[in-house]
């Protein structure tokens, strides 16, 4: 069984996409924009499934973070 904290981001998208997580995000004006369809999403409106931490391999303070979110609809 491959180590869950070993795996980089590219992986782990590539794994949730693979169970149907595939729309992107940006935030605007404390609201969620679907990039795609252009739909915003209130924080009522989206659940935090689960969250990623990654650090840079030479500078710890390189820091990235991923969210799997799923929306009301």
């Amino acid at each position: 069984m491959k180590n869950e904290f070993a795996k980089n981001e590219k992986e782990i998208i590539e794994e949730y996409q693979k169970k149907g997580f595939t729309g992107n995000y940006r935030v605007d004006q404390k609201k969620l924009i679907d990039l795609k369809s252009k739909i915003a999403y209130s924080p009522k409106n989206v659940t935090i499934l689960k969250e990623y931490r990654f650090e840079g391999m030479s500078n710890p303070s390189d820091m990235s973070i991923l969210y799997v979110l799923e929306t009301n609809d």
